[in-house]
């Protein structure tokens, strides 16, 4: 970039590419001693950085906090697939003993432990559970934490339950 001034012309070197980039440089300005000073364009921040994508604060615990926004949501049901407004409802696959060695790369696990998010209503729950083919014990409730229980029938299905009732399973179609 090339400034007149009543000193002469004088070479300006441009913008440094990083957090103001090119595009923040709106115009440059030479004093009459030949200093030049660098004008930047948008809103600006603190120490005059400007905002290249400006979006509100958010205040934690009373210091500003410029970088987190909530401009998408995109948690859905895993059992309805509709957004959730506000905070999922988790549910979480676990085993009541824990695997002797992990699964290995090259290999699948038998059950993906989660977390799934849903809405707060258990149908969204077993509506999901229907559509992967898992049973669900009727004796237990819909919890945040389900044990999976392996049913031995050809092919194989997995049964879940929240694991707190002490007698025996029953498993209907979710």
């Amino acid at each position: 970039m090339r400034a007149v001034s009543a000193v002469g012309e004088l070479e300006i070197p441009p913008a440094p590419i990083g957090a103001l980039g090119r595009a923040a440089i709106s115009s440059c300005h030479v004093s009459g001693q030949g200093i030049v000073t660098r004008q930047r364009a948008g809103p600006q921040g603190p120490l005059g950085v400007p905002l290249l994508l400006p979006s509100a604060a958010m205040e934690i615990m009373g210091v500003q906090i410029r970088t987190i926004i909530n401009d998408n949501t995109a948690a859905r049901c895993d059992g309805c697939l509709q957004v959730i407004d506000g905070t999922p409802w988790r549910v979480n696959l676990l085993d009541i003993v824990a695997a002797e060695s992990p699964v290995a790369w090259t290999e699948r696990p038998t059950v993906n432990p989660g977390p799934f998010e849903f809405h707060g209503d258990p149908d969204c729950v077993r509506r999901w559970m229907a559509d992967k083919g898992y049973l669900f014990c009727r004796r237990g409730e819909v919890r945040e934490i389900m044990r999976p229980v392996s049913i031995p029938t050809d092919p194989p299905v997995l049964g879940l339950c929240d694991g707190i009732h002490r007698d025996d399973h029953e498993f209907v179609p979710a």
